[in-house]
């Protein structure tokens, strides 16, 4: 029995998907960093600091070289190792606040440097391919096992749930953190006495916002409602897009959102984009 369980346990945990949602993610996560820290991280506004310049020049290295998938397993890494000691030491240790800020990009890329994400969309696929072709056997799958991914989604969730908890007191509930908020980017000192439907709306809004994000943390990791919820939760990053101007965290939610979709679809998508089409017959100059 313990056998036949052990036996379960490996093929449940060693069942794959296919690879290139991670690809995708790998891809447009990077892109989004690298957008993200250019500007800040720029060599004459950081070298005040001293050898963190260094790390910085260390992981925007990596995150090129990761970007378009070359020894990517080492480019992950090296991207890891760089960010985590900027943010851990530099940012969280020292207090230098450009690099104590970013908790989402830290934690992406610790997953990426965790995960096979250059087995997909990537130089390392187009050598292996090429390595395949020259010893006459097939290139090894583009597959990873399952839980990979579910990494992915699990982050989702961890972000959803600590961001409703921060949310739950009695001000959110009242709606008075959202009305300070539309005072600070719409309205004026007087907008609660001149608009009396923002008190209201903002309650309502607060309540909606919060049960959204403790409802996605369950449906999200079931899988069975995961392809609805996602929904939902792509509605409330594109309304705090809008109304809030959150580029940079709002882009890095969509990219892991891709973890979310079903694998099989997000590689017969991307197999249909790369795939060439056929030529044409050639004319005979006969009308049909």
């Amino acid at each position: 029995m313990p056998m036949q369980v052990k036996e379960r346990l490996r093929s449940w945990a060693g069942a794959e998907v296919s690879s290139r949602s991670l690809g995708l993610i790998r891809i447009f996560a990077i892109a989004v960093m690298l957008y993200r820290f250019c500007g800040p991280w720029v060599a004459h506004k950081v070298d005040v600091h001293g050898p963190a310049l260094y790390f910085v020049w260390l992981f925007m290295a990596g995150a090129m070289v990761a970007l378009f998938g070359y020894k990517t397993r080492w480019a992950t890494g090296v991207m890891a190792v760089a960010f985590a000691t900027l943010y851990f030491y530099f940012g969280k240790h020292l207090g230098i606040g450009v690099f104590g800020k970013p908790v989402q990009p830290v934690q992406v890329t610790l997953l990426l440097a965790i995960t096979p994400c250059g087995r997909s969309l990537s130089v390392d696929r187009v050598l292996e391919n090429r390595r395949a072709r020259r010893e006459g056997r097939p290139p090894s799958p583009e597959t990873v096992e399952w839980w990979l991914l579910e990494l992915f989604v699990l982050q989702i969730c961890v972000i959803y749930f600590w961001a409703a908890f921060d949310k739950s007191d009695a001000q959110w509930f009242a709606g008075e953190r959202l009305e300070r908020l539309w005072v600070d980017w719409y309205g004026t000192s007087d907008s609660l006495a001149t608009q009396p439907l923002l008190t209201p709306l903002a309650k309502l809004s607060a309540w909606w916002v919060i049960g959204v994000e403790y409802g996605l943390v369950p449906l999200l990791l079931w899988r069975k409602t995961r392809h609805y919820a996602l929904w939902a939760g792509l509605f409330l990053h594109l309304s705090i897009f809008f109304a809030l101007s959150v580029p940079h965290f709002t882009s890095m939610m969509f990219v892991m959102y891709i973890a979310c979709a079903r694998p099989w679809r997000v590689h017969a998508f991307l197999a249909d984009m790369l795939t060439p089409e056929p030529p044409p017959p050639p004319s005979t100059g006969e009308e049909e």
